[in-house]
């Protein structure tokens, strides 16, 4: 029943995912994390009965790990980003990567299990991509 919306968000994601690593510029790759954060939100409120089942109530079924696979996903491209970008001589660690990530798709579950508009879901993940912006430039050591 979940299979084809689950399946549609993997692949956009994929998608997403490497449009942002080949871009080559790290305020490019990041306005392309924007869009494909946009465009993942737009696609889980398109399909939001799914994807609540999926988020909220799969343990013990075969998508009970699927948000952990989308956040795997997110953690080798940030390593690799953070290998291309920094500045900085201190790499940032897997473990800040794979925090970080897992609390970037935690803010998809709390807009989903909370069941907030899709108007409401856009604001917030408006505020969590600047929030996140400002933080990476100054993790990175970049001023962009």
């Amino acid at each position: 029943m979940v299979k084809p919306a689950a399946d549609g968000l993997m692949e956009l994601y994929l998608e997403s995912i490497t449009a942002a690593r080949e871009s080559g510029d790290p305020a490019e790759a990041t306005s392309q994390g924007n869009e494909g954060t946009e465009l993942v939100l737009k696609y889980i409120y398109e399909n939001f009965d799914v994807f609540k089942l999926i988020f909220c109530h799969s343990a013990g079924t075969e998508y009970e790990y699927y948000f952990d696979e989308l956040a795997e996903i997110e953690e080798k491209y940030y390593r690799e980003f953070v290998k291309q970008f920094s500045r900085r001589e201190n790499m940032v660690s897997d473990f800040f990567i794979h925090v970080i990530c897992r609390t970037g798709w935690s803010y998809i579950y709390e807009v989903v299990s909370h069941d907030l508009s899709y108007d409401e879901a856009q604001i917030f993940m408006k505020s969590i991509r600047e929030f996140c912006f400002a933080g990476w430039g100054k993790v990175l050591g970049q001023n962009y």
